[in-house]
């Protein structure tokens, strides 16, 4: 089964936006944050505002969303802003190829960062980057105060 690199459509905001609420919930215990929600996401309305600058995507297989990814591009370079494999769809070997293809739609400077005890994170991005020369290094997330890990590479 293959996986294809879908934009989000304005008109899906309500689906992307009940996804990216999973997601968050699930970051909270490594951002040292209380779980449940309702939770905030402050440049979600920029996705469809900023078409030079953000991309939301979905990752579709078999005609069923897998996965999302948000774009985000900075002056100097690209970051993965966020990345959602969805649960019923985690083993499958569809997020690994739908990552990758995300990432070299954008050539250029990237940098991606997970929480240093979101290992499992740690080690899907290691796997994603196989492909390209990378850099990693460790520091302390600013609003969380939590340990990071940040990934840079090339993508040519």
């Amino acid at each position: 089964m293959s996986v294809q690199v879908v934009p989000v459509l304005e008109s899906e905001k309500r689906a992307l936006w009940a996804r990216l609420g999973d997601y968050i919930g699930e970051l909270m215990p490594y951002q040292g944050g209380a779980t449940g929600g309702p939770f905030e996401y402050p440049y979600f309305d920029a996705y469809w505002q900023e078409p030079d600058h953000r991309w939301p995507f979905w990752g579709v297989a078999d005609g069923k969303r897998v996965a999302f990814a948000l774009v985000h591009r900075q002056p100097e370079r690209f970051e993965m802003a966020e990345f959602y494999s969805f649960p019923e769809f985690r083993r499958t070997g569809l997020a690994l190829p739908f990552a990758k293809a995300v990432i070299a739609r954008f050539p250029g400077l990237w940098e991606l960062t997970q929480f240093a005890a979101n290992t499992s994170a740690v080690v899907f991005w290691r796997r994603v980057l196989a492909d390209w020369p990378f850099e990693e290094s460790r520091y302390t997330g600013e609003q969380s105060g939590q340990p990071r890990i940040r990934q840079t590479f090339v993508v040519p």
